[in-house]
């Protein structure tokens, strides 16, 4: 009787669990990947951290640095867990603490119909101060408007905008 109750508790706990957006982030530590560059697969597997994101949480993982900031780039690479988030999540965001406080350092953005998303490289300057990183799920509670509705802003088109903005302030900064 035992058993059956525990069962049928733990049956309930699995269906709530997938009903909620989780996606795998794994944290790749590249020697030599500048910003805007595609990683190349010559990392190795003890430079990689990888954590359960989710859209209501804050996952930490913990970071290797490489001696040189200046030529030590990240690479995120992203696995949807549940259904829901490819439906309903549209970012990644990562933060420079263990906690998800204030905005995201960087938001990678990926497509609703992916369900493994390989980021571009991205500098590790923003995180050299810190010994974890977090991540969270960017999610929509509402529907996204991706059936037909033009005028629908996703999260996905202001991370989109926000990099954009980021890329422009860097480029008026070497001026």
């Amino acid at each position: 009787m035992r058993f059956a109750i525990a069962a049928a508790a733990l049956t309930l706990v699995g269906t709530a669990l997938a009903a909620e957006p989780v996606a795998q982030v794994f944290l790749s530590t590249h020697d030599v990947c500048h910003e805007g560059e595609m990683p190349r697969k010559e990392y190795k597997s003890d430079k990689m951290a990888h954590a359960s994101a989710t859209r209501d949480g804050c996952a930490k993982m913990k970071i290797n640095h490489s001696k040189d900031l200046q030529t030590t780039g990240f690479s995120v690479t992203i696995q949807s867990i549940t259904h829901p988030t490819t439906l309903d999540c549209t970012s990644v965001g990562i933060y420079a603490n263990d906690r998800c406080v204030g905005e995201a350092d960087v938001v990678i953005p990926w497509s609703y119909d992916e369900v493994i998303t390989q980021s571009q490289c991205f500098s590790s300057l923003p995180f050299q101060d810190t010994k974890y990183l977090s991540v969270k799920l960017f999610c929509q509670d509402e529907p996204t408007g991706r059936d037909g509705d033009e005028d629908a802003t996703t999260i996905a088109d202001l991370a989109k905008a926000k990099a954009a903005q980021a890329k422009a302030d860097g480029m008026a900064d070497s001026d």
